[in-house]
């Protein structure tokens, strides 16, 4: 159960991503016939800004690190 509902969040972010770059291709094109160099550049930038962000986020505490009240 657990591998499906990891298989199920990874589609939903890669479709997600996709059609992401998609919208914003196609506002960087001027709503003109998209070309698929465009979209997988974008598809890359948007992968590397997304790994810079959690890289750069830190270590998170577990719960058992997190103060008691």
């Amino acid at each position: 159960m657990f591998l499906l509902g990891i298989v199920q969040l990874a589609i939903f972010f890669i479709t997600s991503s996709g059609s992401g770059s998609l919208i914003i291709e196609t506002i960087t094109s001027g709503a003109r016939t998209t070309a698929l160099p465009k979209r997988v550049f974008w598809c890359i930038s948007e992968g590397l800004v997304a790994i810079g962000l959690l890289l750069g986020s830190g270590p998170k505490p577990t719960i058992r690190q997190l103060p008691r009240s």
